[in-house]
């Protein structure tokens, strides 16, 4: 599933997961939310300091697999892996895009990821008053 909200937490990673659900979706920069990564509590910006980066003009900087935090009893550990990219508009600053299957290749991430926008703009251009509040998924 590509997540369509601008960004995602790790509770939504984990309600999809516990469910059965693959997902791709971006995360947002927060000192609140942390992740473990070989050992280590941190943030996404300490995450994104400590991995080794790809040297030049590389669009994908970085990876990492990390697990999330449950923050809630119940709440499952979900396993992501992380692809860091260079932000188009400011290309000195990254984005962050999350995938609960690890197995896939980075650049594969990238690409579904970019699926989104194009389905938001076929989305918008048309109105379609049965689409209602259904979720459609489609297997990668």
């Amino acid at each position: 599933m590509l997540a369509g909200s601008w960004f995602s937490f790790p509770i939504f990673f984990a309600n999809l997961k516990a469910e059965g659900i693959e997902c791709i979706a971006m995360l947002k920069k927060m000192r609140t939310v942390y992740y473990i990564w070989e050992g280590q509590k941190l943030t996404l910006s300490q995450a994104y300091r400590k991995l080794p980066k790809k040297r030049g003009k590389a669009e994908l900087l970085c990876e990492a697999i990390v697990s999330t935090i449950p923050s809630n009893e119940g709440e499952i550990a979900v396993e992501l892996k992380i692809v860091f990219v260079r932000n188009r508009n400011k290309k000195k600053e990254w984005l962050a895009i999350a995938s609960t299957g690890a197995h896939l290749e980075s650049g594969e991430i990238v690409r579904l990821y970019g699926r989104r926008r194009d389905i938001e703009v076929f989305l918008s251009g048309k109105e379609l008053p049965w689409l209602g509040k259904r979720i459609f998924m489609q297997a990668f």
